[in-house]
């Protein structure tokens, strides 16, 4: 069992999957608990917690989206993570933590998610929701695709 889930990636979504500390019950989506910026951070390692959600409106609480005032921030987070996830096969880490950049399966550079503002070689890198070619700088927020 353990030698497929190694070689089906499976693995990769077995450990990453695990954040059981946030499944208490408790909305950790929140400015002083867990901020979209810090949410974009764990999500760009592969490190989606669990969270509690009623989008239903089950009685007795209603409906009730994590996030609050900034579910849109979060929202915008899963949107870039489920649609580029099946490209993040292994990160590579960055001196300096600015950014961590994902390879395919293949071994090619494929996603960047950033964490600051850097200057490096980006040539070949597009932002993932301008399209816009990302030149010699890496914004903060920002996921970019190798084209």
């Amino acid at each position: 069992m353990w030698s497929e889930l190694v070689s089906a990636r499976s693995a990769v979504v077995v450990v990453t999957r695990w954040s059981g500390f946030f499944a208490g019950g408790k909305n950790y989506l929140a400015p002083g608990m867990l901020c979209p910026d810090r949410y974009f951070w764990m999500v760009a390692h592969r490190r989606v917690p669990l969270i509690k959600a009623d989008p239903w409106g089950l009685p007795p609480a209603g409906v009730q989206l994590p996030g609050g005032d900034l579910a849109e921030g979060y929202a915008r987070v899963n949107h870039l993570y489920n649609g580029f996830m099946a490209r993040m096969v292994r990160p590579r880490l960055q001196r300096g933590g600015t950014h961590v950049v994902w390879l395919d399966a293949d071994g090619k550079e494929s996603v960047v998610w950033a964490f600051a503002d850097v200057e490096i070689p980006a040539d070949g890198l597009v932002d993932a929701e301008s399209n816009a070619a990302a030149g010699t700088m890496l914004r903060k927020g920002r996921v970019y695709l190798a084209t």
